[in-house]
């Protein structure tokens, strides 16, 4: 009799080191599982926000382009020149590569107040700041201008 309650309980166990062992496999599956997702979300995090910087730089690069040309007087001028822009208070906005920026055009190098002009001239613009906004990631580039006929353009 007692040898049937020891066999009794020696397969019981056995079921208990199963459940056990599976508890634990399970949370290992669980645990990459989890981890996989937070990479993936990680990895779209990256893409947009480097599509904003991509935005936002090609934001920089076309005021640059129309500064160098000398093709526009003023500010509101180059941003009716560019299909869907719009000037306020000095403030270009237009969506570009499947996002928007937004430049703000500065009349001192070091620090001060945007212009807050859009008829204000492009020789007057020492720095320029684009904000390029791509599906909720948002990046910005500041850029120095130097002035017509500097040789640094």
């Amino acid at each position: 009799m007692l040898r049937k309650i020891k066999n009794k309980l020696k397969s019981g166990s056995v079921l208990v080191y199963t459940l056990i062992i599976l508890f634990v496999l399970l949370s290992m599956a669980l645990s990459i599982a989890s981890v996989t997702v937070i990479e993936k979300k990680s990895a779209l995090t990256t893409g947009k926000s480097n599509q904003a910087f991509q935005v936002a730089d090609s934001g920089a690069e076309i005021i640059m382009q129309a500064v160098r040309k000398g093709s526009y007087d003023t500010i509101s001028e180059m941003a009716d020149a560019y299909d869907g822009a719009d000037c306020y208070r000095g403030v270009m906005t237009a969506d570009i590569s499947g996002g928007k920026i937004r430049v703000t055009f500065f009349d001192k190098e070091d620090g001060g107040d945007p212009i807050d002009n859009c008829e204000n001239s492009f020789s007057s613009v020492r720095r320029i700041k684009s904000v390029g906004s791509y599906e909720g990631s948002v990046r910005a580039v500041e850029v120095a201008v130097a002035a017509q006929g500097d040789s640094g353009i």
